[in-house]
């Protein structure tokens, strides 16, 4: 042969060896290499087709990639359906299943060699089944196409490993350039050495134009440092916008980015001026905190065709957090010592003359003032507790099962009579549909139990009756659910809650509380009273003490219901940010106005004191928390 024949013919086509060799040592996108893998099965061991399912919740199945490719809008393969029904049979990982799969328009289904090869594997999230149609003329070329396929499938786990090893090497590296950049950071014992540092390797690491720090002085941001530059002018412009740019990321308390991504609502004139006066350029301004508190900005410049990305921003918000704290401490160390005095001394005129403690103070002036009169007088001495009013008896009357409300019969007022009165019906259309589908299903895999039975096979017996007894067990649960769609009074009493009649057709969840019942009359009230009172509840012998009070309704604050300590738990409960124990009283008259859930302020009496220990006690109470006394 001549060789410029030699030199047209065509080149000879790839082995399956290095087909199979490219394939393990692929690293990309997960798609792309699904469609080459499938192909590669295809080419090399005779499959008439492919495809990657992956199992999504109990029962669900995804068609994530198809050989051959489909055009645009075409259907699936007819063949999908039989490995999708026999894929949800599959019950873990590393299970190999192969069912008959014959053509829909086969005369004779029972003849066909075409056969589905599933093999089962696990997935970072949940399990992949990949399912082959083959046509193998006996059984050993099946079992020979299964050992491959087997094979091949494997390279799907390779690639998935390969995957997780590149996402950690990259972790990896984000934690190395973190721990580099606080470590030189820290090197530094003066604040404008380490400031300047921090900045020049921020822009030498992630490629930086220019990097600036700012710091808050007063109510201003004052630039601080720039990458790479000694010194400079803060009249500048440059340095004017910077600072305008910082505050702007200051003021929200949040990143701005420009160009701004899609969906931000942060404002960013001063950011975009200056990227357009001195770039163009891509703006990134992150902020300093220490203990919650922005104390500075960082504000990186990049080329407007490589802004920072999403990872970058994120390494970039744990380095300035871990910075922070270092380069603040370092700042106000190496302030003039009359500044920091200054400092001192104003913060500790703020604490003295400022809102805390404001209890504390006033106490001591009222006392001051007052200092007679509260030693010689006498007052009751009350405690104050908010209430609410409840029945004796009460129920409250849930949704029985998730569907939609079909009718409300009753309304609040409305008298019931337990085990007569209906009070409301939920649809049972769609139960009553899942009952007839279910006992489709249970004549369904009876027949295969017996068919399995009659053929031997023990195997599929036991499932077909495994599958009987969940049918069975959701008839009876769909039919139980139908008997309780009509909600039927479960006492007597007056109906205080749940107007259902603009709710008709609305969806209602299990446990879902529709109407509140009540006896009425029969009504007492529930105290909150605060933990530090609790004691005066107490007598020596630490029995909780008969006392009485009285309580006024914010509906009719004038009108006051005396009432009788009747119990205390004994439990302290979590109220509002504060501790506070529950005291049921027993009312002693009763309004015909009065209906449960009024509020209101209730005041019980626990004796007579002298107005100094009246006003002092919150203090007196405190102090000897505070000190053991």
């Amino acid at each position: 042969m001549s060789r410029s024949a030699s030199k047209s013919a065509p080149s000879a086509p790839t082995p399956w060896v290095e087909q199979v060799a490219r394939l393990v040592d692929r690293r990309d996108a997960a798609r792309p290499f699904l469609d080459d893998l499938l192909h590669t099965a295809t080419a090399v061991s005779g499959v008439i087709g492919a495809a990657v399912l992956r199992t999504e919740g109990t029962n669900r199945l995804r068609v994530v990639a198809v050989w051959p490719a489909l055009a645009p809008g075409a259907a699936m393969p007819w063949w999908l359906a039989t490995a999708a029904e026999h894929a949800r049979a599959i019950d873990r990982a590393g299970q190999t299943v192969i069912a008959t799969c014959p053509e829909p328009d086969d005369p004779e289904p029972a003849r066909t060699r075409n056969r589905v090869i599933l093999v089962s594997l696990a997935a970072p999230a949940g399990r992949v089944v990949m399912a082959y149609l083959v046509a193998p003329p006996n059984a050993a070329a099946l079992a020979g196409m299964r050992a491959w396929l087997e094979t091949m499938s494997g390279l799907f786990t390779l690639q998935s490993v390969h995957a997780r090893m590149d996402a950690e090497r990259q972790l990896l590296e984000r934690l190395h350039a973190t721990v580099d950049v606080v470590e030189t950071t820290n090197e530094h014992d003066r604040f404008g050495a380490a400031a300047m540092a921090f900045t020049n390797e921020v822009a030498t690491r992630w490629g930086g134009e220019r990097v600036t720090l700012g710091f808050l002085d007063g109510r201003y941001v004052r630039t601080v440092a720039i990458s790479h530059v000694e010194a400079f002018d803060r009249q500048t412009d440059l340095v004017r916008d910077l600072e305008c740019a910082m505050e702007e990321c200051l003021d929200q308390d949040t990143e701005i980015v420009v160009p701004r991504p899609s969906g931000a609502i942060y404002v960013t004139r001063a950011a975009e001026r200056l990227s357009e006066r001195h770039g163009p350029v891509s703006v990134a301004s992150l902020p300093l905190r220490r203990n919650g508190r922005v104390v500075g900005v960082l504000t990186v410049e990049r080329r407007l065709d490589d802004p920072l990305a999403v990872d970058d921003l994120e390494i970039l918000r744990v380095v300035c957090e871990l910075v922070s704290p270092r380069l603040l401490d370092l700042r106000q160390h190496d302030r003039w010592w009359g500044v920091r005095t200054l400092d001192a001394a104003r913060t500790g005129l703020a604490g003295l003359l400022g809102a805390e403690h404001t209890w504390a103070k006033l106490t001591g002036l009222l006392i001051t003032g007052v200092i007679a009169f509260a030693l010689l007088g006498r007052g009751e001495d009350r405690i104050d507790a908010s209430f609410e009013v409840s029945a004796v008896v009460q129920r409250v009357i849930p949704a029985p099962f998730d569907g939609r409300l079909d009718a409300a019969h009753v309304e609040p007022g409305d008298r019931i009579v337990a085990g007569e009165t209906l009070l409301a019906t939920l649809e049972t259309a769609e139960l009553r549909l899942e009952l007839a589908s279910a006992h489709a299903e249970l004549a369904k895999f009876r027949k295969e139990g017996d068919l399995a039975l009659r053929d031997g096979k023990a195997v599929e017996a036991k499932m077909a009756e495994a599958s009987q007894q969940r049918a069975q067990a959701d008839i009876r649960l769909l039919e139980h659910r139908i008997a309780r769609a009509q909600i039927v009074a479960p006492i007597d009493g007056t109906v205080i809650s749940g107007d259902l009649h603009r709710r008709l057709g609305a969806p209602v969840k299990t446990g879902e509380v529709l109407f509140e019942v009540a006896r009425l009359p029969g009504l007492r009230a529930e105290l909150e009273v605060p933990e530090d009172r609790i004691a005066d509840l107490v007598d020596s012998d630490g029995q909780w003490r008969p006392a009485r009070g009285r309580l006024a309704t914010v509906s009719h604050p004038g009108d006051y219901i005396p009432f009788e300590v009747d119990r205390v738990n004994p439990v302290a409960e979590v109220s509002e940010q504060r501790n506070i124990f529950r005291v049921r009283v027993r009312l002693l008259e009763e309004r015909s106005w009065l209906r449960p859930g009024m509020k209101g302020v209730a005041k019980i009496d626990v004796g007579r004191r002298s107005h100094a220990a009246l006003w002092t006690g919150p203090l007196v109470r405190w102090v000897r928390t505070k000190l053991w006394l």
